[in-house]
């Protein structure tokens, strides 16, 4: 999923080439819009080259140690290597969101995120097991400053 995040966004987005600040007659922040387009077009491709390379992956084969067979934990990761090939089922679905968070008196640190979710199931001659994969990559950040207050009243002011 990192690769195809990776591949996606080799063009090294900024945030004004995803996110506008209009701003009223008086310079202060009025609104936030967001290229749509762009953005879908990022998710999509992410999502196809996540689904790409899982279907990859399967076709090459995953190298599980002997150890890990033996259902205890411990030897888990001993023994020599024994390939399966799989017949990967999955989809891949990404999705766009947004998060705000205080960055000072008078900023804010707005951040648009990119979720992936790879939901597998896997199919072995031994049975079948279904999971999920996630991963959360940030695209973008910026911070918007608003106006200076004249005082400040802090509710932690003694401690």
């Amino acid at each position: 999923m990192h690769e195809a995040v990776e591949a996606t966004l080799s063009e090294g987005l900024g945030y004004s080439e995803l996110v506008t600040v209009h701003k009223n007659g008086a310079g202060e922040i009025a609104a936030l819009t967001c290229d749509a387009q762009r953005i879908n077009a990022i998710a999509r491709d992410a999502a196809y080259l996540a689904q790409a390379g899982f279907a990859r992956r399967g076709e090459e084969g995953v190298k599980v140690p002997l150890g890990a067979f033996t259902g205890i934990e411990a030897l888990s990761g001993f023994g020599p290597p024994v390939t399966f090939k799989l017949l990967p089922v999955g989809t891949a679905r990404c999705t766009f969101r947004s998060d705000f968070t205080s960055a000072g008196i008078n900023q804010t640190r707005h951040a648009v995120y990119l979720d992936i979710v790879l939901d597998i199931t896997v199919v072995l001659p031994a049975g079948t097991s279904e999971f999920e994969e996630r991963a959360e990559v940030m695209i973008c950040e910026g911070v918007l400053a608003g106006k200076v207050p004249d005082f400040i009243l802090h509710s932690d002011l003694f401690g």
